[in-house]
């Protein structure tokens, strides 16, 4: 789906073959994933596609650019198929892959090259885990 640039746009990331630029944008008040041709003169973004249906963030690209993965509002990570081989990019089709941690922190998501393998910084409970500092360790361990 093509729709009209604006100039706010969030946690871009260029496509490996650098002729796209995949970010999140709150066109219709909600932050959607997009895609634009990267401009070659710098008069800023023509145009872009709609990649998310409901809600998402932080774009991420499989090495060979052929398929997206972002977060839901849920966080529940998405892939979806997409084709930028020519002048027009084409949006196959979403599927959901896990839910996530619900409190994702920030831009902090990363896919490995082969799209097998995510690292999420994301806290995992309500409360967090009780930290221990143990003061003198050295000693500790030298004891008998």
């Amino acid at each position: 789906m093509l729709v009209p640039a604006t100039d706010s746009f969030v946690g871009a990331q260029f496509s490996p073959d650098g002729k796209w630029i995949a970010f999140s944008a709150s066109v219709s008040g909600r932050p959607e994933v997009y895609v634009a041709p990267v401009p070659a003169t710098g008069e800023g973004l023509s145009a872009r596609w709609q990649v998310s249906g409901n809600g998402g963030d932080r774009p991420r690209w499989r090495g060979d650019g052929r398929e997206l993965y972002y977060v839901r509002p849920d966080c529940t990570i998405m892939a979806v198929s997409v084709d930028g081989s020519g002048t027009e990019f084409r949006v196959a089709g979403e599927t959901p892959l896990f839910q996530a941690f619900q409190r994702i922190l920030s831009q902090t998501m990363d896919v490995s090259s082969d799209g097998q393998h995510f690292v999420i910084n994301a806290l995992g409970g309500d409360e967090g885990e009780p930290l221990a500092i143990v003061a003198n360790w050295l000693q500790t361990l030298a004891s008998p």
